[in-house]
């Protein structure tokens, strides 16, 4: 398993690469300060945002994630969810999640809004 550090275009994760050869591609367009869309493509990895990362968040923000290939699980809030081509998952930035996309083959389209930005009233964001 290879570890990597990964905190350049969203929020610092720990990420972990599961193939000897593990190869990784990360296409980033913020929008504004307030959206970010990214192109992820990985041979297969997880990522950890721990309860020490997530507490230091500096931001409101949520990742909207659609999976685009392959498959995986998404784990936030005491819960998870399997995950395949055309699922979408959301989960805060500002709060631990691990994601397991150890599958090759996997994309995943991930648009980075801030909470504020989206206008709603703060409970309707959180249920």
């Amino acid at each position: 398993m290879v570890v990597l550090e990964v905190s350049g275009c969203f929020v610092p994760l720990r990420c972990a690469g599961f193939e000897s050869h593990f190869q990784g591609r990360m296409e980033h367009t913020g929008l504004d300060e307030r959206v970010s869309v990214a192109l992820v493509t990985t041979s297969g990895t997880s990522a950890d945002r721990t309860e020490s990362l997530a507490h230091h968040a500096h931001s409101d923000d949520l990742h909207l994630s659609l999976q685009r290939s392959s498959s995986g699980t998404v784990a936030a809030g005491g819960g998870s969810a399997a995950v395949r081509p055309g699922s979408v998952s959301i989960y805060a930035t500002d709060r631990p999640y691990y994601l397991d996309y150890s599958p090759p083959g996997q994309q995943q389209l991930i648009v980075q809004v801030s909470r504020a930005s989206l206008g709603l009233p703060r409970m309707m964001v959180e249920d």
